[in-house]
Protein backbone atom coordinates (compact mmCIF):
# COMPACT_ATOMS: atom_id res chain seq x y z
CA UNK A 1 0.00 0.00 0.00
CA UNK A 2 2.83 2.60 0.49
CA UNK A 3 4.67 1.46 -2.12
CA UNK A 4 7.74 0.17 -0.56
CA UNK A 5 7.35 -3.21 -1.98
CA UNK A 6 6.75 -5.12 -4.92
CA UNK A 7 5.16 -8.57 -5.12
CA UNK A 8 5.98 -10.97 -7.69
CA UNK A 9 4.83 -14.91 -8.40
CA UNK A 10 6.18 -17.17 -11.06
CA UNK A 11 3.23 -18.63 -12.91
CA UNK A 12 4.64 -21.95 -13.98
CA UNK A 13 6.91 -21.98 -10.54
CA UNK A 14 7.32 -26.25 -10.78
CA UNK A 15 7.50 -27.81 -6.69
CA UNK A 16 10.96 -28.81 -7.03
CA UNK A 17 10.82 -32.24 -8.45
CA UNK A 18 12.77 -33.97 -11.17
CA UNK A 19 13.67 -37.24 -12.64
CA UNK A 20 16.17 -39.72 -12.57
CA UNK A 21 17.31 -41.27 -15.93
CA UNK A 22 16.57 -44.97 -16.54
CA UNK A 23 19.99 -45.99 -17.27
CA UNK A 24 20.56 -44.71 -13.65
CA UNK A 25 18.08 -46.73 -12.16
CA UNK A 26 19.83 -49.92 -13.88
CA UNK A 27 23.30 -48.57 -12.66
CA UNK A 28 22.11 -48.11 -9.26
CA UNK A 29 20.69 -51.58 -9.58
CA UNK A 30 17.00 -50.24 -8.52
CA UNK A 31 15.31 -50.73 -11.40
CA UNK A 32 13.30 -53.70 -10.56
CA UNK A 33 12.31 -51.98 -7.08
CA UNK A 34 10.33 -49.11 -9.14
CA UNK A 35 7.43 -51.70 -9.58
CA UNK A 36 5.01 -53.51 -8.29
CA UNK A 37 4.96 -56.88 -6.73
CA UNK A 38 3.52 -59.98 -9.46
CA UNK A 39 3.69 -57.77 -12.80
CA UNK A 40 1.94 -60.18 -15.42
CA UNK A 41 4.46 -59.23 -17.98
CA UNK A 42 8.32 -59.31 -18.53
CA UNK A 43 10.36 -56.81 -19.29
CA UNK A 44 9.79 -53.21 -18.85
CA UNK A 45 10.73 -50.41 -20.37
CA UNK A 46 13.94 -48.19 -18.77
CA UNK A 47 12.42 -45.73 -17.04
CA UNK A 48 13.69 -43.58 -13.48
CA UNK A 49 11.90 -42.48 -10.84
CA UNK A 50 10.21 -38.72 -9.87
CA UNK A 51 12.43 -37.11 -7.11
CA UNK A 52 12.02 -33.98 -4.97
CA UNK A 53 14.50 -32.55 -2.52
CA UNK A 54 13.56 -33.45 1.26
CA UNK A 55 16.29 -33.28 4.11
CA UNK A 56 19.26 -32.63 1.83
CA UNK A 57 18.62 -35.56 -0.45
CA UNK A 58 16.59 -36.55 -3.52
CA UNK A 59 14.41 -38.79 -2.42
CA UNK A 60 11.45 -40.39 -3.99
CA UNK A 61 7.51 -41.25 -3.21
CA UNK A 62 8.94 -44.08 -1.23
CA UNK A 63 11.60 -42.78 0.54
CA UNK A 64 14.45 -43.94 -1.27
CA UNK A 65 17.71 -41.63 -1.63
CA UNK A 66 18.25 -40.49 -5.31
CA UNK A 67 21.14 -38.29 -4.55
CA UNK A 68 23.86 -39.77 -6.38
CA UNK A 69 22.20 -39.50 -9.56
CA UNK A 70 20.87 -36.23 -9.97
CA UNK A 71 24.03 -33.57 -10.02
CA UNK A 72 22.27 -30.75 -9.58
CA UNK A 73 20.51 -28.27 -7.25
CA UNK A 74 16.66 -27.05 -8.23
CA UNK A 75 15.67 -24.07 -5.85
CA UNK A 76 12.01 -23.59 -5.63
CA UNK A 77 11.26 -20.28 -5.46
CA UNK A 78 7.90 -19.37 -6.36
CA UNK A 79 7.08 -15.43 -4.81
CA UNK A 80 9.62 -13.00 -4.88
CA UNK A 81 9.65 -9.81 -2.48
CA UNK A 82 10.96 -6.55 -4.56
CA UNK A 83 12.29 -3.60 -2.41
CA UNK A 84 10.93 -0.64 -5.27
CA UNK A 85 11.94 2.22 -2.46
CA UNK A 86 15.85 1.72 -3.37
CA UNK A 87 17.49 3.36 -5.62
CA UNK A 88 17.82 0.30 -7.95
CA UNK A 89 15.04 -1.90 -7.05
CA UNK A 90 16.37 -5.36 -6.06
CA UNK A 91 15.14 -9.08 -4.82
CA UNK A 92 14.89 -8.51 -1.32
CA UNK A 93 13.19 -12.12 -0.39
CA UNK A 94 12.67 -14.93 -2.32
CA UNK A 95 9.56 -17.58 -1.08
CA UNK A 96 9.38 -21.16 -1.49
CA UNK A 97 6.61 -23.57 -0.98
CA UNK A 98 3.73 -21.30 -1.93
CA UNK A 99 2.35 -23.83 -5.08
CA UNK A 100 3.06 -25.29 -8.40
CA UNK A 101 0.64 -23.05 -11.09
CA UNK A 102 0.51 -19.36 -9.11
CA UNK A 103 -2.31 -17.59 -10.64
CA UNK A 104 -2.95 -14.27 -8.91
CA UNK A 105 -1.25 -12.40 -5.56
CA UNK A 106 -3.58 -10.22 -3.34
CA UNK A 107 -2.40 -8.59 -0.35
CA UNK A 108 -4.95 -8.22 2.45
CA UNK A 109 -5.89 -5.18 4.13
CA UNK A 110 -4.67 -4.37 7.67
CA UNK A 111 -2.57 -7.81 8.09
CA UNK A 112 -0.52 -7.34 4.68
CA UNK A 113 -0.43 -11.28 4.27
CA UNK A 114 0.45 -11.83 0.70
CA UNK A 115 -2.15 -14.33 -1.13
CA UNK A 116 -1.89 -16.28 -3.88
CA UNK A 117 -4.05 -18.75 -5.48
CA UNK A 118 -2.79 -21.74 -6.87
CA UNK A 119 -2.78 -25.44 -7.78
CA UNK A 120 -0.75 -27.89 -6.09
CA UNK A 121 0.15 -30.81 -8.45
CA UNK A 122 1.14 -34.41 -7.15
CA UNK A 123 3.31 -35.56 -9.92
CA UNK A 124 5.86 -36.87 -7.08
CA UNK A 125 3.41 -39.72 -6.51
CA UNK A 126 3.53 -42.82 -9.82
CA UNK A 127 1.13 -44.42 -11.48
CA UNK A 128 -1.95 -43.07 -12.90
CA UNK A 129 -4.64 -45.53 -10.44
CA UNK A 130 -2.84 -43.75 -7.34
CA UNK A 131 -3.65 -40.42 -8.63
CA UNK A 132 -6.72 -40.97 -9.98
CA UNK A 133 -9.53 -38.75 -8.93
CA UNK A 134 -6.98 -37.01 -6.48
CA UNK A 135 -3.74 -35.31 -8.64
CA UNK A 136 -4.14 -31.80 -8.03
CA UNK A 137 -4.96 -29.51 -5.29
CA UNK A 138 -6.83 -25.94 -5.31
CA UNK A 139 -5.23 -23.65 -2.51
CA UNK A 140 -5.08 -19.98 -1.75
CA UNK A 141 -1.44 -19.81 0.15
CA UNK A 142 -1.00 -17.04 2.47
CA UNK A 143 2.41 -15.67 3.24
CA UNK A 144 2.66 -13.37 6.00
CA UNK A 145 6.15 -11.23 6.29
CA UNK A 146 7.48 -9.95 9.46
CA UNK A 147 10.17 -7.72 9.74
CA UNK A 148 13.71 -10.02 9.68
CA UNK A 149 11.93 -13.10 10.19
CA UNK A 150 11.42 -15.89 7.78
CA UNK A 151 8.17 -15.61 6.14
CA UNK A 152 5.40 -17.93 7.11
CA UNK A 153 3.96 -20.01 4.43
CA UNK A 154 0.60 -21.55 5.04
CA UNK A 155 -1.66 -23.43 2.22
CA UNK A 156 -5.22 -23.45 2.42
CA UNK A 157 -7.01 -26.05 0.69
CA UNK A 158 -10.13 -25.08 -0.99
CA UNK A 159 -12.28 -28.35 -0.73
CA UNK A 160 -11.63 -29.73 2.50
CA UNK A 161 -15.00 -31.08 1.94
CA UNK A 162 -13.84 -34.13 -0.36
CA UNK A 163 -13.15 -37.16 0.76
CA UNK A 164 -10.45 -38.35 -1.08
CA UNK A 165 -10.49 -42.33 0.41
CA UNK A 166 -12.60 -44.76 -2.46
CA UNK A 167 -13.94 -43.53 -5.33
CA UNK A 168 -15.95 -41.24 -3.30
CA UNK A 169 -17.57 -38.17 -5.66
CA UNK A 170 -21.61 -37.32 -5.22
CA UNK A 171 -23.75 -33.95 -6.66
CA UNK A 172 -24.10 -32.66 -3.30
CA UNK A 173 -19.99 -32.89 -3.08
CA UNK A 174 -18.87 -31.79 -6.87
CA UNK A 175 -21.75 -28.50 -6.27
CA UNK A 176 -19.13 -27.72 -3.13
CA UNK A 177 -15.72 -27.42 -5.09
CA UNK A 178 -14.02 -25.30 -6.27
CA UNK A 179 -11.08 -25.58 -9.03
CA UNK A 180 -8.26 -23.49 -10.67
CA UNK A 181 -8.35 -20.88 -8.83
CA UNK A 182 -7.60 -17.49 -10.31
CA UNK A 183 -8.22 -13.89 -9.84
CA UNK A 184 -8.16 -12.18 -5.90
CA UNK A 185 -10.02 -9.08 -4.37
CA UNK A 186 -10.38 -8.44 -0.81
CA UNK A 187 -12.97 -6.43 0.62
CA UNK A 188 -11.38 -2.45 2.14
CA UNK A 189 -11.17 -4.05 5.43
CA UNK A 190 -9.83 -7.98 4.61
CA UNK A 191 -12.45 -9.65 6.13
CA UNK A 192 -13.83 -11.05 3.39
CA UNK A 193 -11.88 -12.22 -0.16
CA UNK A 194 -13.23 -13.48 -3.43
CA UNK A 195 -11.65 -16.37 -6.10
CA UNK A 196 -12.76 -16.89 -9.12
CA UNK A 197 -12.99 -20.90 -9.78
CA UNK A 198 -12.44 -20.69 -13.22
CA UNK A 199 -13.08 -24.86 -13.30
CA UNK A 200 -16.04 -24.36 -11.38
CA UNK A 201 -18.78 -21.10 -12.36
CA UNK A 202 -18.44 -19.82 -9.12
CA UNK A 203 -16.91 -16.99 -7.12
CA UNK A 204 -15.28 -18.61 -4.12
CA UNK A 205 -16.02 -16.35 -0.50
CA UNK A 206 -13.17 -16.64 1.74
CA UNK A 207 -13.21 -15.69 5.32
CA UNK A 208 -10.18 -13.81 6.74
CA UNK A 209 -8.02 -16.88 7.55
CA UNK A 210 -8.73 -18.22 3.50
CA UNK A 211 -11.43 -20.71 4.51
CA UNK A 212 -14.44 -20.93 2.16
CA UNK A 213 -17.33 -19.57 3.86
CA UNK A 214 -19.63 -19.40 0.58
CA UNK A 215 -19.83 -19.88 -2.88
CA UNK A 216 -21.37 -17.72 -5.50
CA UNK A 217 -22.76 -19.37 -9.00
CA UNK A 218 -21.70 -17.23 -12.03
CA UNK A 219 -20.80 -17.67 -15.39
CA UNK A 220 -18.87 -20.31 -17.48
CA UNK A 221 -14.81 -19.77 -17.02
CA UNK A 222 -14.96 -17.04 -13.90
CA UNK A 223 -11.25 -15.56 -14.28
CA UNK A 224 -11.43 -11.25 -13.87
CA UNK A 225 -13.22 -9.84 -10.86
CA UNK A 226 -13.36 -5.83 -10.08
CA UNK A 227 -14.98 -4.80 -6.87
CA UNK A 228 -17.33 -1.73 -5.96
CA UNK A 229 -16.95 -1.70 -2.32
CA UNK A 230 -19.28 1.06 -2.39
CA UNK A 231 -22.04 -0.62 -3.84
CA UNK A 232 -21.05 -3.73 -2.83
CA UNK A 233 -21.51 -5.16 -6.71
CA UNK A 234 -18.80 -7.45 -7.59
CA UNK A 235 -17.85 -7.45 -12.19
CA UNK A 236 -16.94 -11.22 -12.77
CA UNK A 237 -15.69 -11.68 -16.36
CA UNK A 238 -16.73 -15.23 -17.66
CA UNK A 239 -14.19 -15.54 -20.03
CA UNK A 240 -15.64 -18.89 -21.73
CA UNK A 241 -19.50 -17.31 -21.57
CA UNK A 242 -18.01 -13.94 -22.91
CA UNK A 243 -20.34 -12.48 -20.65
CA UNK A 244 -19.82 -10.54 -17.09
CA UNK A 245 -22.19 -11.11 -14.11
CA UNK A 246 -22.79 -8.34 -11.97
CA UNK A 247 -22.98 -9.87 -7.91
CA UNK A 248 -25.06 -8.27 -5.20
CA UNK A 249 -22.77 -9.07 -2.41
CA UNK A 250 -24.95 -8.29 0.26
CA UNK A 251 -27.60 -10.94 -1.52
CA UNK A 252 -24.50 -13.08 -2.71
CA UNK A 253 -25.72 -13.85 -5.94
CA UNK A 254 -25.73 -12.96 -9.60
CA UNK A 255 -28.25 -9.96 -9.98
CA UNK A 256 -27.71 -9.54 -14.01
CA UNK A 257 -25.38 -10.96 -16.86
CA UNK A 258 -24.12 -8.79 -19.44
CA UNK A 259 -23.41 -10.86 -22.98
CA UNK A 260 -20.25 -9.13 -24.18
CA UNK A 261 -20.44 -7.72 -27.89
CA UNK A 262 -18.54 -9.98 -30.48
CA UNK A 263 -17.54 -13.60 -29.77
CA UNK A 264 -15.27 -14.43 -32.49
CA UNK A 265 -15.07 -18.55 -30.84
CA UNK A 266 -15.03 -20.88 -33.32
CA UNK A 267 -18.19 -22.99 -32.53
CA UNK A 268 -15.96 -26.71 -32.28
CA UNK A 269 -13.84 -24.88 -29.52
CA UNK A 270 -16.79 -23.63 -27.44
CA UNK A 271 -18.07 -27.47 -27.66
CA UNK A 272 -15.11 -28.60 -26.14
CA UNK A 273 -14.66 -26.57 -23.69
CA UNK A 274 -16.96 -28.07 -21.31
CA UNK A 275 -14.93 -31.31 -21.43
CA UNK A 276 -11.36 -29.58 -20.85
CA UNK A 277 -12.31 -27.00 -18.41
CA UNK A 278 -15.54 -27.89 -16.35
CA UNK A 279 -14.35 -30.01 -13.17
CA UNK A 280 -18.20 -30.30 -12.01
CA UNK A 281 -18.64 -32.12 -15.26
CA UNK A 282 -15.54 -34.20 -15.94
CA UNK A 283 -14.18 -34.91 -12.83
CA UNK A 284 -15.96 -37.40 -9.13
CA UNK A 285 -15.21 -35.24 -7.01
CA UNK A 286 -16.12 -31.67 -9.01
CA UNK A 287 -12.19 -30.08 -8.14
CA UNK A 288 -10.24 -31.19 -11.44
CA UNK A 289 -10.19 -31.06 -15.10
CA UNK A 290 -8.00 -31.46 -18.60
CA UNK A 291 -7.52 -28.04 -17.55
CA UNK A 292 -5.62 -28.42 -14.19
CA UNK A 293 -2.47 -29.63 -16.31
CA UNK A 294 -2.80 -28.57 -19.71
CA UNK A 295 -3.13 -24.97 -18.46
CA UNK A 296 -5.26 -22.76 -20.55
CA UNK A 297 -4.17 -25.69 -23.54
CA UNK A 298 -1.11 -25.45 -22.66
CA UNK A 299 1.44 -27.61 -20.51
CA UNK A 300 1.99 -27.00 -16.51
CA UNK A 301 5.81 -27.79 -17.14
CA UNK A 302 6.25 -30.62 -15.08
CA UNK A 303 7.00 -34.68 -15.28
CA UNK A 304 4.31 -37.06 -14.59
CA UNK A 305 4.15 -41.36 -14.15
CA UNK A 306 0.98 -41.54 -15.60
CA UNK A 307 1.73 -46.01 -16.35
CA UNK A 308 -0.21 -48.51 -14.90
CA UNK A 309 1.68 -51.79 -13.45
CA UNK A 310 -1.57 -53.48 -13.61
CA UNK A 311 -2.62 -52.49 -17.19
CA UNK A 312 -2.33 -54.87 -20.23
CA UNK A 313 -0.58 -53.97 -23.46
CA UNK A 314 -2.38 -52.26 -25.94
CA UNK A 315 -2.23 -52.32 -29.86
CA UNK A 316 -1.36 -48.65 -31.68
CA UNK A 317 -4.46 -47.14 -32.14
CA UNK A 318 -3.43 -46.04 -35.64
CA UNK A 319 -1.21 -47.43 -38.36
CA UNK A 320 2.25 -46.24 -38.22
CA UNK A 321 4.14 -46.08 -41.39
CA UNK A 322 7.70 -45.69 -40.07
CA UNK A 323 8.63 -48.86 -37.36
CA UNK A 324 11.69 -49.35 -38.14
CA UNK A 325 12.92 -48.04 -34.37
CA UNK A 326 10.02 -50.05 -32.66
CA UNK A 327 10.01 -53.10 -30.96
CA UNK A 328 8.61 -56.18 -32.95
CA UNK A 329 5.57 -56.55 -30.90
CA UNK A 330 4.34 -53.21 -32.52
CA UNK A 331 2.21 -52.61 -29.09
CA UNK A 332 2.23 -50.17 -26.55
CA UNK A 333 3.92 -51.22 -22.83
CA UNK A 334 1.37 -49.59 -19.74
CA UNK A 335 4.52 -48.98 -18.23
CA UNK A 336 5.90 -45.78 -19.85
CA UNK A 337 7.92 -43.52 -16.80
CA UNK A 338 7.80 -40.03 -16.27
CA UNK A 339 6.66 -38.17 -19.26
CA UNK A 340 6.22 -34.17 -19.75
CA UNK A 341 3.45 -33.07 -20.17
CA UNK A 342 2.65 -31.69 -23.79
CA UNK A 343 0.70 -28.78 -24.75
CA UNK A 344 -2.29 -29.70 -27.14
CA UNK A 345 -2.03 -26.86 -28.99
CA UNK A 346 -0.77 -28.26 -32.59
CA UNK A 347 -1.70 -31.47 -31.61
CA UNK A 348 -3.75 -32.50 -34.78
CA UNK A 349 -1.58 -35.39 -36.46
CA UNK A 350 0.25 -36.53 -33.64
CA UNK A 351 -2.24 -39.19 -32.35
CA UNK A 352 0.72 -42.26 -31.80
CA UNK A 353 2.60 -40.00 -29.56
CA UNK A 354 0.17 -39.21 -27.14
CA UNK A 355 -1.39 -42.84 -27.26
CA UNK A 356 -2.80 -42.95 -23.75
CA UNK A 357 -4.84 -40.25 -24.06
Amino acid sequence: GDGRKVYAAVYLSGNGTTTVSGEDAVRLGRAAQLYLDNIPYGAVPKQGPIVRRMDGRWQDDQGRDWTSAVPFDLPDYDVFVIDAAAENPTVIEPIGNVGTVLFDLAVQPGSGEVWVSNTEALNFVPHEPRLRGKFARNRVTRIALAGNAAPEVQAVELNPHIARSGDGGSPQERNLSLAQPLNLVFQPDGGIAYVAAFGSRKIGVLDRAGRVVDRIAVGFGPAGLALDARRQRLYVLNHLDLTISVVDLRQRQTVATVPLRHDPTPAEVKAGRQLFYDAAATSRHGDLSCAMCHVFGDTDGLAWDLGDPAGPRIDYPVKLKNTGLLEPRQSLHPLKGPMMTQSLRGLAGTAPFHWRG
